[in-house]
């Protein structure tokens, strides 16, 4: 029961984002200067990191979409975490050889 009570933050604020999507966005054109965009990014990370981390992100993702700020690719991660690597070869590409000779 608590464990369900911990999601109503989480899901009040994805569907005050999904308000945003669908009233007031459409208004202003597409101006976002990443992808995906600000709002996208707002609902992937509260829907990975709970109501308030994914709060954060979102907060923190909004003030640095400005003429000044950064643009392109920017998944939300938490401070410190790394995009996983789905491709297995571009993870071995990116694996650095071992010393050690192969045995046989």
């Amino acid at each position: 029961m608590l464990k369900n009570l911990l999601y109503i933050p989480r899901l009040i604020l994805i569907g005050l984002v999904r308000l945003y999507q669908l009233i007031i966005s459409p208004h202003l054109g597409s101006s976002c200067r990443f992808t995906p965009t600000c709002s996208q990014y707002a609902i992937q990370a509260l829907q990975q990191y709970g109501a308030m981390k994914g709060f954060l992100l979102a907060a923190h993702r909004i003030v640095r979409c400005n003429p000044w700020g950064g643009h392109g690719h920017d998944p939300p991660l938490w401070y410190g975490e790394t995009p996983a690597i789905a491709d297995e070869e571009e993870r071995e590409e990116l694996t650095p050889p071992s010393n050690e000779p192969e045995s046989r």
